[in-house]
């Protein structure tokens, strides 16, 4: 072990030492993670540098937040919440020649390339904030992209898979909205007992929520501009990209993000083979995420300096491209192998955030004892594949893509045999709904705790 920094606790004022385990540090943006041990500790930990910028204070965010989360939820009700151990400042010394492994950490920490011209023996101080939190042994995201399991049409295993990720939402959206939802901010602990738990990490952008008793049975909504701004575009819910940033972000928008990962957990299957179309490149794949969260919420982002520009997308003939229509074969092929879970995903990716269930109606509805509310509403609602439009018009479309003097062979061919696996997907679709209209008891949409 190499002793590679002391940091002074904000909560007990002691200063600490930090070795640091081989091999033990990860790259980010904003921070890195290093893996080791403060002072005597017997017990691995995560120990998070975080740039230290008053104009963005991330750092000083995320320990409020996850100080208030452990002040107000006891230990068993926050089983799925990474724990934070300790934080306080670091000063980190290096030669101006260091290296920390790879380009990117040294760039980070502000070191030189030995290019010669500097005094490689130099030191410079460095202050971060730091957060030493227990830790986890992989992501979500590293475990889904290893696995790529296939799932059964029985659902049993996918269930249990979202499950664990709706989890950390139910305990964490009792006080908090996290606003990155997403598998790379998700990590695997070690318990005591030799099994693992899922948890959920990175709280830089997350906001608290108002105590209950002030909401007044309301569906507590961020309506303020936001100093610190996260989110992730592929999982970014249509609310996040309100003008001026002047967002009306709230639970929900954490409740998207789970729709969308349901995607990436259905598409990674190794039958459906998209993986490979997208050429076994993990960035293609995520970017095919981008496409499919576009389509979803209506329009595509341009950003300027101050706002997010919005274009909407017009669902005609003409936005048929070969692309759009094997992204929209594969989400149908997906909604006609898992029809329950293909209305659930149009639930949580419903452009009205109130009409999304919450954490909980989720793990109701998996548990088989609530129905989305649409699905007792007219047969036209239901029929609705994502925004407003319908199957019907969709079929429309598809005739008028197909009679186009344009419009090559083989790519109507692969246009027919969209219209034949929307038609299976819709099927599939009224069958799920007429079982689940027997469950007279609405999925909640509005609860953030128990």
């Amino acid at each position: 072990m190499t002793h590679i920094f002391n940091y002074k606790s904000l909560k007990n004022r002691h200063e600490n030492n930090v070795h640091e385990k081989v091999d033990g540090f990860m790259a980010g943006a904003n921070a890195k993670i290093f893996i080791g041990y403060i002072g005597d500790r017997e017990k691995c930990v995560a120990i998070k540098l975080i740039k230290n910028d008053e104009k963005k204070n991330i750092f000083e965010n995320s320990y409020l937040v996850m100080n208030k989360i452990q002040k107000k939820l006891p230990s068993r009700e926050r089983q799925h919440i990474i724990e934070l151990i300790d934080y306080g400042i670091a000063i980190v010394k290096v030669s101006k020649g260091g290296h920390f492994g790879d380009e990117e950490t040294t760039k980070f920490f502000g070191c030189f390339s030995d290019d010669g011209e500097e005094n490689d023996d130099e030191e410079m101080e460095f202050e971060f904030g730091a957060l030493i939190t227990e830790l986890g042994t992989e992501t979500f995201g590293e475990k889904i992209y290893k696995d790529r399991t296939d799932f059964e049409s029985n659902q049993r295993s996918l269930d249990n898979v979202i499950r664990q990720m709706v989890l950390p939402l139910k305990e964490l959206h009792k006080v908090a909205m996290h606003l990155d939802y997403k598998p790379d901010n998700l990590v695997y602990v070690e318990m005591e007992n030799g099994g693992k738990i899922l948890k959920v990490i990175d709280f830089d952008g997350t906001y608290l929520l108002p105590d209950a008793k002030d909401r007044k049975g309301k569906l507590p909504i961020v309506s303020d501009r936001l100093k610190i701004l996260t989110g992730t575009e592929r999982y970014n819910a249509p609310e996040f990209y309100a003008e001026l940033f002047a967002k009306k972000l709230s639970t929900k928008t954490d409740i998207w993000a789970v729709g969308i990962m349901l995607y990436e957990i259905l598409f990674l299957q190794k039958k459906y083979t998209i993986y490979e179309e997208m050429g076994s490149d993990t960035q293609s794949f995520k970017n095919l995420l981008h496409s499919v969260n576009e389509i979803h919420r209506g329009f595509t982002v341009s950003k300027d300096l101050i706002k997010y520009n919005h274009h909407p997308i017009t669902y005609s003939a003409e936005w048929l491209s070969k692309f759009n229509v094997k992204i929209l074969f594969w989400m149908f092929q997906a909604w006609t192998d898992f029809p329950r879970v293909g209305l659930l995903i149009t639930n949580l990716l419903s452009v009205v955030p109130t009409k999304r269930m919450s954490a909980k109606g989720i793990m109701d509805f998996l548990d088989g004892n609530c129905c989305p509310v649409e699905v007792y509403e007219e047969k036209l609602e239901i029929e609705k594949i994502f925004n407003d439009l319908s199957v019907k018009e969709l079929n429309k479309n598809i005739d008028q893509r197909v009679e186009m003097d344009t419009t090559e062979f083989e790519e109507k061919q692969k246009l027919l045999a969209l219209k034949r696996m929307m038609k299976k997907a819709r099927v599939k679709r009224l069958e799920i709904a007429n079982v689940l209209k027997l469950i007279r008891t609405h999925c909640d949409t509005e609860t953030t705790g128990d």
